[in-house]
């Protein structure tokens, strides 16, 4: 008898959302990443604060006519942080 593992294909993270939509030329809101992450808002703010600060993702924060906070970004802005073991 002959055991084979099945490797299922693995959906896409909530980082790897949350990076697509506010690489969206428009951003997205944050009720938008929240949706989509199925994230609280603090969640979701403390992950853009780390894409900043560990990945160098340059993210935009503005408010529209609608009161609503926008995020956009992009490519890493510089090489991302390395962490070191002591």
């Amino acid at each position: 008898m002959q055991i084979t593992k099945q490797h299922s294909k693995r959906s896409e993270t909530k980082g790897a959302i949350i990076r697509r939509l506010i690489a969206r030329k428009r951003g997205a809101t944050l009720q938008e990443l929240m949706g989509a992450a199925g994230w609280q808002a603090h969640s979701v703010r403390g992950f853009i604060s780390i894409l900043q600060s560990r990945a160098g993702v340059e993210v935009t924060s503005s408010r529209r006519q609608d009161g609503a906070r926008v995020y956009q970004g992009g490519a890493p802005a510089r090489p991302p942080i390395k962490e070191q073991t002591i």
